[in-house]
C-alpha cells in the first residue's frame, strides 16, 4: 500500500474516532431532510415559495453585511498595518 493510501486511512481513522465524520454526515443529512420537509410541507406555490426564499436570503445577507462590515474592515486594516511593519 502506498504512503498517501496509509496517510489517508490514518486521517479517515482519527476523524470516525473523534466523532467528527458522523457529526459532519448527520448536520448535512438533518439539514437537507429539514430543507425538503420545509419545501413539501410549505403553505404556497412553489413558485412563491422560493420567492420567499430568496427575499429572506437577500435581506439575511444584507443584515450580515452591516454587521460584519467594519469588522472585515478593522482585520483588513491591521492586515495592511502588520504587512508595513514587515516590509520596513
Amino acid at each position: 500500500m502506498s504512503e498517501a493510501v496509509q496517510d489517508a486511512e490514518t486521517v479517515v481513522g482519527e476523524a470516525h474516532r473523534n466523532g467528527i465524520a458522523k457529526l459532519v454526515v448527520a448536520a448535512f443529512a438533518g439539514a437537507m431532510a429539514g430543507a425538503m420537509a420545509g419545501l413539501m410541507l410549505a403553505p404556497d406555490r412553489g413558485a412563491e415559495t422560493r420567492r420567499r426564499i430568496c427575499e429572506g436570503m437577500r435581506t439575511r445577507s444584507s443584515a450580515c453585511r452591516e454587521k460584519l462590515g467594519p469588522l472585515l474592515q478593522r482585520m483588513s486594516c491591521r492586515r495592511s498595518e502588520r504587512k508595513g511593519t514587515e516590509e520596513d
